[in-house]
């Protein structure tokens, strides 16, 4: 996955800004449609998901200039 976030960072970056997008709009939902502790563990997975995704960005982006 690193080699291909490597050898496409713009595509990357619009998915990564996309899945931000998108968490936003699954935060919000949740939010209005169920209970507090619900919407603490969807945004803590989500928020995982997110971290490995910005690692994996990170890592290629240091792998590309080295």
């Amino acid at each position: 996955m690193t080699r291909w976030v490597s050898n496409h960072p713009f595509v990357s970056s619009v998915l990564l800004f996309g899945y931000m997008i998108g968490v936003s709009k699954v935060m919000a939902f949740v939010g209005e449609r169920f209970d507090t502790s619900v919407a603490i563990f969807v945004f803590c997975a989500l928020g995982a998901v997110f971290m490995y995704f910005c690692f994996v960005i990170a890592f290629a982006i240091i792998k590309a200039f080295n």
